[in-house]
């Protein structure tokens, strides 16, 4: 259990499930999930004790859109595939996310399929990995009538600490885009404990293309009854950031009037 994840309301759909790349696609006679890949990776190749290698990686780019910063010119090595269905306008799209890899960097693999195809058609790819441990957040919400908003985890932990970044993503035009990026943080130390959770909501707006992406981040500070010596204890108490982002069709993008989460990130950054 995640101590700061996110909490999806308004949930729809099932959650993502990890599968074999020999096992079949649903609703694709005669297609597997190892096929699918080979349209990411065309000299995918099956390897010892499960793992699927190859070279041939094409140039991603990362969850803001801008180049990747991991490098992947070695190889690629990873095991099985976690999957999820979404809806763009109104269709169904699989998205296949890289799990089991092994490589000297963060990176996995996102990459959304047409479900509509006969064979699934690769849409687009983006390289999601930017932490220790990678994976769909939970079942996507509405965006709108007809699109899905999900949520990809990015988490690693330590002794005293927890820390999570969560993209919060959908397609557009077959393209993969990001709304937001949350950030929070959680500690244990001798004087408190700080956690901070989020939540995410999608409210409609009048003659809106999408939703609004409302998130909030609660932190709540408590102070333990521990012998810390000298150590400065914190203020206890209970703080709320909060931003609402808006479908701007100007900038083709989700954009909010405040900043609230980019002060948490700042103030949390000095934790680290």
């Amino acid at each position: 259990m995640r101590l700061s994840g996110l909490v999806l309301v308004l949930a729809l759909g099932a959650a993502a499930r990890a599968e074999q790349l020999t096992d079949a696609v649903p609703g694709h006679p005669g297609i597997t999930y190892g096929d699918l890949m080979k349209q990411v990776i065309p000299d995918l190749e099956p390897q010892d004790g499960g793992r699927w290698s190859g070279t041939d990686i094409p140039a991603l780019a990362g969850p803001d859109g801008n180049p990747d910063q991991n490098d992947l010119s070695g190889g690629f090595v990873f095991s099985s595939v976690d999957v999820l269905k979404v809806r763009e306008a109104g269709k169904s799209r699989i998205l296949l996310l890289t799990g089991g890899t092994e490589t000297d960097s963060f990176a996995e693999i996102l990459a959304a399929f047409d479900d509509e195809a006969t064979v699934p058609k690769l849409l687009d790819l983006v390289d999601i990995g930017v932490d220790r441990f990678t994976n769909f957040g939970d079942a996507p919400q509405k965006l709108s009538e007809a699109d899905d908003l999900f949520v990809l985890d990015n988490s690693h932990s330590n002794s005293n600490q927890e820390y999570l970044i969560a993209d919060l993503m959908f397609l557009r035009d077959g393209r993969f885009r990001r709304a937001a990026e949350v950030m929070t943080l959680s500690e244990r130390l001798c004087t408190h404990e700080m956690r901070e959770t989020s939540k995410v909501a999608t409210k409609a707006r009048r003659g809106a293309v999408y939703r609004d992406v409302d998130v909030a981040v609660t932190q709540e500070t408590t102070l333990t009854d521990l012998d810390c010596g000298d150590a400065r204890r914190p203020k206890p108490g209970r703080k709320v950031w909060r931003d609402v982002f808006r479908w701007d069709p100007a900038k083709r993008e989700f954009v909010s009037r405040t900043d609230r989460l980019g002060d948490l990130a700042k103030d949390n950054e000095k934790q680290f």
